[in-house]
């Protein structure tokens, strides 16, 4: 890494934020390009700049899938069932780039437990989710153990 004057060159590649910015200006100038390419009916460039960008996009790809076996049971307005004990299959996904993520849990003997949402981050901070009341800690630790930021106690 390169100093200058006691300051971080953002010119530096060997730095992962000055990376990071660059590619999030390739990312966000390559969406207007696709968009401008469309309009214009230039579709082999348009092609080929949507290719460009998923190719950037998957350098930042996060993806996890574990099993672990559990107590569950389900909670709603009506009340909740009884606790019982089901081998849990939890994918979770983020995205540096696009400051996004998702999560999808399931259980592997039945259809009956089954939940997937959105995770939106701001500054690798998770600031947003939906699809479930409450995040599993299991989908915390993940987060955790790719150093994002929560307001959950505990983690990896």
């Amino acid at each position: 890494m390169k100093i200058m004057k006691n300051k971080i060159d953002p010119f530096d590649l060997n730095n992962k934020s000055a990376k990071l910015d660059l590619d999030a200006k390739t990312f966000a100038d390559l969406k207007d390009q696709i968009r401008e390419s469309y309009k214009n009916e230039n579709y082999d460039l348009h092609h080929k700049l949507v290719k460009e960008r998923k190719t950037l996009e998957q350098k930042y790809d996060r993806n996890a899938k574990f099993t672990i076996e559990q107590k569950v049971r389900m909670e709603g307005s009506w009340g909740a069932s009884e606790w019982t004990t089901r081998k849990m299959t939890y994918i979770v996904n983020f995205n540096e780039l696009k400051q996004y993520g998702s999560f999808e849990l399931y259980s592997d003997c039945d259809d009956e437990y089954y939940a997937e949402g959105g995770l939106w981050f701001q500054d690798n901070e998770l600031t947003d989710y939906d699809g479930i009341f409450a995040l599993p800690s299991e989908i915390y630790n993940q987060l955790h153990k790719w150093d994002l930021k929560t307001d959950h106690e505990g983690g990896a």
